[in-house]
C-alpha cells in the first residue's frame, strides 16, 4: 500500500525548484508569444481572403473589374472641362470641371492681364 505524504525540501531541492519555475516560466511566454503571432498571421490571411472574394464577388456582380491604367487629361479650347481617357484605348473614364485657377489660366494665359482682386 502507498500513499502521498508531505516532504520536506532540502535547499538544493528549493533551489532547483526555482530554476526549473523560471525555465518554464520561459517557455510559458514564449509559446504565448507564438501564439499571437500565429493567430496575427492567420488573421491577415483570414482579412486578405475575405477583401479577394468581396471582390471577386464585386466583378461577378457588376461585370466589371477596377485596373490600373494610364489616363490622360485632354481639355480642348473653350471647353470648361476636362475630359480624362485611358492611354491604351482612348476610352472615356469620365469628365471633371476645370478649377477655378486652370479656367484663369485658360483666359489670360501667364500674361499680368489678369483682374485683379476688388
Amino acid at each position: 500500500m502507498t500513499e502521498i505524504v508531505r516532504d520536506k525540501l532540502t535547499q538544493a531541492e528549493i533551489l532547483q525548484a526555482g530554476e526549473e519555475l523560471a525555465a518554464i516560466e520561459k517557455e510559458l511566454q514564449a509559446a504565448r508569444e507564438e501564439r499571437k503571432s500565429t493567430i496575427a498571421s492567420i488573421a491577415a490571411r483570414m482579412n486578405a481572403a475575405g477583401k479577394r472574394i468581396q471582390e471577386l464577388a464585386d466583378q461577378i456582380q457588376t461585370g466589371f473589374r477596377s485596373v490600373e491604367v494610364e489616363v490622360l487629361r485632354i481639355v480642348k479650347p473653350g471647353e470648361d472641362h476636362a475630359r480624362i481617357i485611358r492611354a491604351d484605348t482612348n476610352e472615356l473614364v469620365r469628365t471633371e470641371a476645370l478649377t477655378w485657377p486652370e479656367r484663369q489660366e485658360r483666359l489670360f494665359g501667364d500674361s499680368d492681364e489678369r483682374p485683379g482682386p476688388g
